[in-house]
């Protein structure tokens, strides 16, 4: 019990939800056809169906999770190198309820007055024996909810923490553009602007910077909205 106590409160404090072993092995028994998995997560409980959601999202390698009310139902769909997806769809009556475990776990209240775009974030773990072939055993997921025509729909983009890793050399930008980064970066004071698309790759340019920058001697603050990495230091 006692046990159980701190898992539950650990969960509320640090916002994380976390996957199981037995999560692990439903979703391991749907992987078999792949068609099962999008009849897993429609046929869940509304308390088992995020977990199955961001469960298969991180065996597919999913960049992000769309969650988009339509008509008559509710799509969920992944993007996947790129491409996004359509996986499965949920009852529209059992929305709410859906949408209320997303906010609470995100720190919002459930019965928050909808507005335009709301941003937040909220972790993943997974317990020993879950989804082993998912090397992140902490997965920080920042989440967009946005009023649209039909309710509010919810983007969770699934965070890779081994992105941190990453050499600035080996991001793939051209030597003339690297030399000149590598350059100013250097310098005592100035402003880089980092622009692009969705996915471009903005934020893993930035941490690989930090990563140049973060020196025992160094103070560094950032200013993020929200948060996507906590690096050491």
């Amino acid at each position: 019990l006692e046990e159980l106590y701190e898992k539950i409160i650990s969960q509320l404090l640090l916002r994380s939800i976390v996957i199981t072993a037995e999560d692990s092995t439903v979703i391991s028994e749907a992987k078999k056809d792949f068609s099962a998995l999008g009849k897993l997560i429609a046929g869940s409980s509304m308390e088992n169906a995020l977990r199955y959601i961001l469960g298969v999202g991180l065996w597919l390698d999913a960049g992000d999770i769309h969650i988009e009310p339509e008509e008559d139902s509710v799509k969920i769909r992944y993007r996947i190198d790129g491409i996004l997806q359509d996986f499965a769809s949920l009852p529209m009556n059992e929305y709410p309820h859906f949408l209320g475990n997303i906010k609470i776990l995100s720190g919002f209240k459930a019965t928050d007055v909808e507005q335009g775009v709301k941003d937040s974030r909220f972790g993943i773990q997974l317990d020993k024996g879950a989804l082993e072939e998912v090397r992140d055993r902490e997965v920080d997921v920042r989440v967009s909810i946005i009023l649209g025509g039909y309710g509010e729909t919810v983007v969770m983009r699934l965070l890779n923490q081994s992105a941190q890793a990453l050499n600035l050399e080996k991001l793939g930008i051209r030597k003339q553009n690297l030399d000149l980064l590598l350059a100013e970066v250097k310098k005592p004071n100035g402003v880089i602007l980092n622009t692009g698309p969705t996915g471009s790759g903005k934020t893993t340019t930035l941490y690989s910077l930090l990563a140049i920058l973060n020196k025992p001697g160094v103070k560094i603050i950032t200013v993020e909205d929200p948060i996507e990495y906590r690096l050491k230091g």
